[in-house]
C-alpha cells in the first residue's frame, strides 16, 4: 500500500490531499511514522524526528497515529486480496507477498484487477512488483511508487541488478550505504566485481548475503499462516521518567491500553508463555526483562519493571510491555517456488 497511514488520513479528510502531510509526533520527541508523497518531495521521510521534518517543510501538517482506523482499513484490503489470491504471506499491516500464476500475462492481469478493486472499494492506491523471488518483488514494488505495477522477467534480472543502487537492496540502510560508498561501491554492479571471499573478508557473514543479493538471488520462499509470536505496546514520552513513582504511573496507563488492544485482537485460545517489559533511556540505551507467565497480569509487569529499573536506573524516554506466546515450531517453508518470470508495463 502507498504511504498507507497518510493515505487513509487523506481519504478521511480530502481537503488535506494536496498538502504535505505526516502521521506521527510533531514535538521534540516525536517521530514521523509515514508521510504523503508531497511531503517526501520536500525532504520528509519516515522515522525522521518531527522537529527535523518541520525544519525541512515548515508547512507540514502533523496528524496523530490512529491505529484502530488503519487496522480496519487493512482488514478491508486483505479481505479483497484473499478473495482473489489464495496464497498470501502477510508481511505487515500494509504489505504482503502473493503467489501468482506462472503465466506472466495472467499474473499481470490479476494484479491489475486487484489494485483496481482496492482503489474502487477502499479508495486507496497500491503498488505491485512481480518478480522471480521475494527480494526482487519487494524492490520492484517500490521502484516507481506511488500507484505503480512493474514486471521483471528472469532474463532481465542480470542487467537490472548491475545498475541498481546498493541502497535498493533490502537490508542496506543509510549507515551501510555510507560505508559501501566510502569504499567505492555505489551499485550492485560494483559489488559484483568482488568475489565472495573478498566480501566476507570485508563484511563478515553479511558479505555472503551481499554476494547473493547484488545478483538478484534470494532463497526465501513464501510462508503462509505464520503464527503470532508476541503482542506488545510501548510509548515514548515528551518528558523523561526519572523515578519509580513516574514509572508506575505511566506503566498503569500503558497496561490499560495494552489490555484493551489485546482483548480486541487476540484469540483467547492462544497460550501465553512469558511477560516482558523494556525501556529506552535518554542516552538511547535499551534494557528488557522477562519472566514465565501464563496470563496477563499488571502485577507481573510492575514487578518486572521495578526489578529492571532498580538494577539499571536512569532517565527513561520509552516504556514497553508485552507477552510472548507458546507457539509450535514454525512449519517448514512451502516447498513451492515462485514462478520465474517478470519489467514491462502496458
Amino acid at each position: 500500500m502507498d504511504c498507507f497511514y497518510a493515505s487513509v488520513e487523506m481519504k478521511e479528510r480530502p481537503e488535506l490531499a494536496e498538502k504535505p502531510l505526516a502521521v506521527g509526533g510533531a514535538g521534540r520527541r516525536g517521530v514521523i511514522t509515514t508521510c504523503n508523497y508531497i511531503a517526501r518531495a520536500r525532504g520528509v521521510r519516515s522515522a525522521m524526528p518531527g522537529f527535523m521534518a518541520r525544519e525541512r517543510c515548515p508547512e507540514l501538517i502533523f496528524l496523530p497515529v490512529r491505529m484502530g482506523l488503519y487496522q480496519e482499513e487493512s482488514r478491508k484490503v486483505f479481505e479483497l486480496v484473499s478473495r482473489l489470491i489464495p496464497s498470501v504471506e502477510r508481511a505487515s499491516i500494509d504489505e504482503a507477498y502473493l503467489e501468482l500464476p506462472s503465466d506472466p500475462r495472467a499474473a499481470w492481469d490479476l494484479c491489475a484487477r486487484l489494485r483496481r478493486e482496492i482503489l474502487e472499494s477502499c479508495g486507496l492506491n497500491s503498488s505491485v512488483g512481480i518478480a522471480p523471488n521475494k527480494m526482487l518483488a519487494k524492490i520492484m514494488s517500490g521502484y516507481r511508487k506511488p500507484d505503480a505495477q512493474l514486471l521483471l522477467r528472469p532474463e532481465q534480472v542480470e542487467a537490472f541488478m548491475r545498475s541498481l543502487p546498493i541502497r535498493k537492496i533490502p537490508g542496506v540502510g543509510p549507515k551501510a550505504e555510507e560505508r559501501l560508498i566510502s569504499e567505492g561501491l555505489r551499485t550492485c554492479g560494483d559489488l559484483q566485481k568482488l568475489g565472495s571471499e573478498d566480501l566476507v573478508a570485508r563484511y563478515g557473514k553479511w558479505g555472503l548475503e551481499l554476494f547473493e543479493r547484488c545478483r538478484g538471488r534470494a532463497s526465501r520462499k513464501l510462508v503462509f499462516d505464520r503464527p503470532r509470536k508476541s503482542f506488545s505496546s510501548e510509548r515514548t514520552f515528551l518528558e523523561n521518567i526519572c523515578n519509580e513513582e513516574g514509572l508506575v504511573k505511566h506503566l498503569r496507563a500503558l497496561y490499560a491500553d495494552f489490555s484493551r488492544r489485546y482483548r480486541a485482537r487476540i484469540n483467547n485460545s492462544i497460550r501465553i508463555e512469558k511477560a516482558f517489559v523494556r525501556f529506552k533511556f535518554s542516552d538511547f540505551r535499551k534494557i528488557s526483562r522477562e519472566s514465565l507467565s501464563t496470563e496477563i497480569s499488571y502485577e507481573v509487569f510492575e514487578r518486572l519493571a521495578l526489578e529492571a529499573y532498580r538494577r539499571d536506573p536512569g532517565e527513561m524516554r520509552l516504556i514497553g510491555l508485552g507477552v510472548r506466546f507458546d507457539v509450535p515450531q514454525c512449519p517448514s517453508r512451502d516447498p513451492r517456488q515462485l514462478a520465474l518470470w517478470e519489467l514491462e508495463s502496458d
